[in-house]
């Protein structure tokens, strides 16, 4: 950029005429969204590469100096991996059979009553190989973004390099850019291994080529901006547990809070409820929309749904306002990553600086009284446990700053006011739909009673779900977290018995936890007393999430003691937590579900695909969390799949198998620990001096044989 120097006389100064060059070319672009004819969705992709082409060359010793060597370096490092060979070819072998198992099923159903096949058949096989596809691509995304670049930065500062690179002539943005671009890039190249199988599909037609562009540019755009969140929270943090459960927690708390206002605005546009701007009356949907169109949940089903009854421009529109908001959000937080990258990260190794007097200390005229010293003073003794003791109240839980904890009591907040909306709703006015009379009647509690039940069992699942991945997080930190602060080795050191250590560690990834056990709780105990939920169930309620919670921290703490890094093994816990917790529901789809609906149920179902939805229901959490609150035990509600079958067998069913997985992965972390601690018992071994002790005490030269 030497050549575009700003300090550099006006005539002889080439920055202007770059300057001007790049705002006359992202006019033209702006314009060109208004002014050129519809040309269907291909074209404005194909015109927009063009336009992004041609910034490009504008822009390419910016971006050349944007990105710096650390780019260069850090793919050099992750494609040396072996591991990045082996998930991309086994996520393409995994998505070629897929398409093989549905095209056997497709064409034994296809070819029953003839030779050939219908083209409509073909094209009903290959559209829904794309929504499959689509399906999993996406998840995939929602699931290994987080983990993929939010120990971009925290991996250098548990590494302790980062003031290394700080101390360079690197610049943050290339600091920044650099390591966003390699995980970024490895990300799109994972999810284009399966671009060959989707090619294929394409001559069996049935695919629009206007939703294959939509679909893929959402993808892209959900792979970025969830990057973005995840670098914010990389820079926030300190390690790559916190990092990756923040951008989890940003993820969850956008789409709550988009939901419950899409719900709102919805509501009240049905009441009647208009805003008049002008002579333009506006609905409080349309307000909410802005807000909401980034959300995935919600507009990438509807980009996906969209059928040959629907004008491209439709199609089109949709996907610039989800691209548009994400790239909002986008340069939002990459750029507070600039701006924070170099202080935050110095902060956090050599401290923040002169600490500035507390209320506290002003108040005692310089005495140091700290809300930290006082609740070090409030902390119990010791005692015979120091292991749960320093997982308890000194290792509580994740770290996370100030903005982060508003988010979660906010979050935490909102899953309390659908009571109060039911409460009001129910209680107070008098459009019950069900039964009228005074607030006081039996029909209106009973009305309220049963809205309740609905409540508890929407926030169960998903709070208990949002607990046992956060207590896998911590388990997979558990050892590695000790040997990243160079402690493990002194912690081996005492006379604590490493199953005493180990053991300590699972109590306090379930203890660590007590203020989510709080909040779970307490959405329990409003069903409760509300009537919502039975007495009974609330001790299994209790019984499941422990048993639950039990095997997930074994999952964590046995990643923990089995991988070499604390990132994999905070990547294979989730993963590993994902499919116990119902990803192998995903399997069941592509195995089951989809060649049966492609066969118009000829190839069997009825009650015997209940039974096994049922049997594969009772393995996972969050679908037993959903059905536990029963409220009157009706035959709706004591069964899952049909009415005929009672579901509390195969429930379990399931916490038996859970316990069991707990037993046996806890035996197994034991014993690996065990060796990693080299304390194994001594074996009966030769001596290896030259003198061997005889029976009177007395060494003696050692026989030459």
């Amino acid at each position: 950029m030497s050549a575009l120097n700003p300090a550099e006389p006006l005539p002889n100064n080439r920055a202007w005429p770059f300057r001007l060059a790049v705002g006359g070319w992202l006019l033209a672009g702006i314009l060109g969204v208004w002014l050129l004819p519809d040309v269907g969705l291909a074209g404005n992709v194909v015109l927009g590469g063009l336009w992004l082409a041609g910034l490009g060359v504008l822009l390419r010793e910016f971006i050349t100096s944007l990105f710096g060597p650390v780019l260069a370096y850090d793919l050099l490092r992750m494609g040396r991996r072996k591991r990045t060979f082996w998930t991309r070819g086994l996520y393409a072998v995994a998505m070629a059979i897929i398409f093989t198992w549905m095209y056997v099923l497709w064409y034994y159903t296809a070819t029953r009553y003839g030779p050939l096949a219908h083209p409509r058949e073909m094209a009903k096989l290959a559209e829904t190989f794309f929504t499959a596809y689509m399906v999993v691509q996406f998840v995939l995304v929602c699931l290994l973004t987080p983990g993929g670049v939010a120990s971009s930065i925290t991996d250098e500062k548990e590494r302790r390099t980062i003031e290394f690179m700080l101390a360079t002539d690197l610049r943050d943005r290339e600091i920044l850019f650099g390591k966003f671009a390699s995980r970024v890039g490895s990300l799109l190249l994972f999810l284009m291994a399966g671009l060959p199988i989707l090619s294929l599909v394409q001559f069996f037609g049935g695919i629009d080529p206007d939703q294959v562009m939509a679909g893929f540019a959402a993808t892209f755009i959900t792979v970025i901006s969830l990057s973005g969140m995840a670098m914010a929270a990389s820079v926030l943090s300190r390690k790559s547990r916190d990092a990756i459960a923040l951008t989890y927690l940003f993820a969850i708390a956008y789409c709550c809070f988009s939901g419950v206002a899409m719900g709102l605005g919805m509501a009240a546009t049905r009441a009647g409820e208009m805003i008049t701007i002008g002579s333009r009356v506006i609905g409080w949907d349309d307000v909410a929309y802005p807000f909401v169109c980034g959300n995935p949940f919600y507009m990438v089903p509807n980009l996906l749904s969209r059928r040959g009854g629907t004008t491209p421009s439709v199609l089109l529109n949709g996907t610039l306002h989800y691209l548009i908001f994400h790239m909002v959000v986008f340069a939002l937080f990459m750029g507070w990553s600039g701006l924070r990258l170099r202080s935050i990260a110095l902060a956090q190794t050599f401290g923040g600086g002169p600490k500035k007097r507390s209320l506290g200390q002003r108040l005692t005229g310089g005495k140091s009284i700290s809300i930290k010293a006082a609740s070090a003073s409030m902390r119990p003794d010791m005692g015979n446990s120091p292991i749960l003791w320093k997982e308890i109240f000194i290792e509580s839980g994740f770290k996370m700053g100030l903005f982060a904890k508003i988010i979660l009591t906010m979050l935490v907040l909102a899953s309390f006011a659908p009571v109060l909306v039911i409460a009001v709703s129910v209680l107070v006015l008098d459009n019950s739909w069900r039964y009228g009379g005074p607030w006081w009647g039996i029909g209106r509690w009973k009305e309220f009673s049963e809205a309740t039940n609905a409540y508890v069992r929407v926030l169960s699942p998903v709070v208990s779900s949002m607990i046992f991945l956060a207590i896998a997080i911590r388990g997979a930190g558990t050892i590695l977290g000790e040997r990243d602060r160079h402690s493990l080795d002194v912690l081996l050191t005492t006379p604590l018995p490493t199953g005493k250590i180990l053991w300590g560690k699972w109590w306090g990834c379930l203890l660590g936890m007590r203020w989510a056990w709080a909040w779970l709780g307490s959405i329990w105990l409003i069903g409760l007393a509300t009537g919502g939920v039975a007495p009974i169930m609330l001790p299994a309620l209790a019984i499941s999430a422990a048993v639950y919670a039990a095997g997930f921290a074994w999952i964590g703490i046995f990643c923990s003691v089995t991988m070499k890094s604390a990132l994999r093994a905070t990547m294979a816990a989730i993963a590993i937590s994902m499919f116990a917790g119902g990803g192998y529901f995903l399997g069941f789809l592509f195995c089951c579900i989809l060649p049966l609906e492609l066969g118009g149920g000829r190839l069997g179902g009825g009650r015997d695909m209940d039974i096994i939805v049922d049997f594969f229901s009772g393995f996972s959490p969050p679908v037993n969390m959903a059905w536990l609150p029963i409220h009157e035990f009706a035959d709706w509600e004591t069964s899952l799949s049909h009415r005929d079958i009672p579901y509390a067998p195969f429930w379990i069913l399931g916490l038996l198998a859970w316990g069991g997985l707990a037993v046996a992965i806890s035996s197994s972390s034991l014993a690996r620990f065990h060796k990693l601690a080299n304390r194994l018992p001594m074996t009966n071994r030769r001596p290896l001096t030259g003198f061997q002790s005889d029976t009177s005490g007395q060494s003696r030269p050692l026989d030459d044989d």
